[in-house]
């Protein structure tokens, strides 16, 4: 297995950081949310990827810059592999972009775990950025890491796990962009490629315990920033620099011991450290921050699962009209899936036999279900795939 052992502490303190793009011209920033965390005296530093800003992401340098930035807080720190950390356009294919990866942060694979005395922490990377069949921008875990990761977590049945990925799974009940990563679609782990799997290994497997990620560059004061299923606490994880999308840089924070944990939100606008959320296994649950309300219309989430109101149901698929745009919902984890169409207008969906139509004033459009027989369209299709794969 791909795992290391560590020092065992009583109590072991974890410091996250969500999608750094780290950008140099704004290194003042990235040194005063440093500064800050070194104070909480942090014994390991996780990055949740995409460590590259916009400007040379993927690339071997944004590997080396964000290597040589988790090095100054002299605490071992352990990366994961995101969207944009695929993409660089040195490197010719998907494996010679995770070959980079894993030779600047020494990793064998860009898959492992960690064991904790008291948990065991597993790291899981996207692998796929060229080869994606549905969007470039897919997160996605090959078979072999899906396989590793179930296994992994089948191995030790007694142990609290900890689990980190760049974005959130199916059924997390994590807030999502209706008008950005479902549309993408890459809002989830192997959005386009069976992503049920992990909310049922997720079912199956109560000793997963915390499951943190990023991927939305949102703040983390808001009712679904955190959320409970089952037995898991499933984190969003806010950013340090100037791609946040709604005005917040914050940064996560977590106590650990035999008992339970305790989360923290650090806020890098005024360098507070605020208790989110307190859980003692198999006992008490409880949130303590204050929440919020979201400002920026600009990027918004899909209406809550239905649970009274009128809607369209086919085979596995529940959808409903948001803003214009026809989202499908998968019933069984009561999630979002995708946007079938936008711009509906006077466009009328309706259920007819076993078919999704649109009906307008002058024709009838037959959507068809794609290999999975989900309805939700790829509007931004991998380029390098042909037109009838993407």
């Amino acid at each position: 297995m791909n795992s290391k052992a560590l020092t065992s502490t009583a109590t072991h303190r974890l410091a996250i950081l969500g999608d750094l793009h780290y950008e140099a011209k704004e290194k003042n920033n990235f040194e005063t949310a440093r500064q800050q965390i070194i104070k909480l005296k942090p014994h390991h530093l996780i990055s949740l990827g995409d460590v590259g800003g916009y400007s040379y992401s993927g690339s071997q340098k944004s590997f080396e810059d964000a290597k040589s930035f988790f090095s100054t807080f002299k605490v071992p720190f352990y990366p994961l592999i995101g969207n944009h950390d695929m993409e660089g356009k040195e490197f010719k294919t998907d494996a010679e972009s995770v070959e980079a990866w894993c030779h600047t942060f020494s990793q064998p694979l860009p898959y492992y775990s960690i064991q904790l005395e008291h948990a065991l922490l597993i790291f899981l990377s996207s692998t796929r950025y060229r080869s994606n069949q549905g969007s470039c921008h897919e997160v996605h875990l090959e078979e072999e890491q899906v396989q590793w990761f179930q296994a992994e977590i089948e191995a030790h049945p007694n142990t609290p796990i900890i689990v980190f990925s760049h974005c959130p799974i199916l059924g997390s009940q994590l807030r999502v962009l209706q008008n950005l990563h479902l549309k993408v679609p890459n809002a989830y782990l192997n959005h386009t490629d069976r992503p049920q799997r992990f909310f049922h290994l997720l079912k199956k497997n109560p000793q997963i315990k915390l499951w943190f990620s990023g991927h939305n560059h949102l703040g983390q004061n808001y009712s679904d920033s955190v959320t409970q299923v089952d037995s898991c606490t499933f984190v969003h994880t806010g950013v340090i620099g100037s791609v946040s999308r709604d005005g917040h840089h914050q940064s996560r924070f977590l106590e650990l011991n035999e008992k339970g944990y305790t989360l923290f939100s650090v806020d890098h606008d005024t360098g507070n450290t605020s208790k989110d959320v307190v859980h003692t296994y198999n006992k008490t649950w409880k949130r303590f921050l204050a929440l919020e309300s979201p400002t920026n219309p600009r990027f918004f989430p899909p209406l809550p699962f239905p649970s009274k109101e009128v809607f369209l149901q086919l085979n596995k698929s529940v959808f409903l009209i948001y803003q214009e745009m026809l989202v499908e919902y998968d019933k069984e984890t009561q999630a979002p899936l995708g946007v079938v169409r936008e711009a509906l207008g006077q466009s009328i969906p309706i259920i007819e036999g076993n078919q999704l139509i649109l009906v307008t004033s002058k024709k009838r459009i037959i959507i068809q279900p794609n290999s999975e027989g989900r309805y939700y369209k790829v509007f931004f299709p991998n380029p390098d795939l042909p037109k009838s794969s993407a």
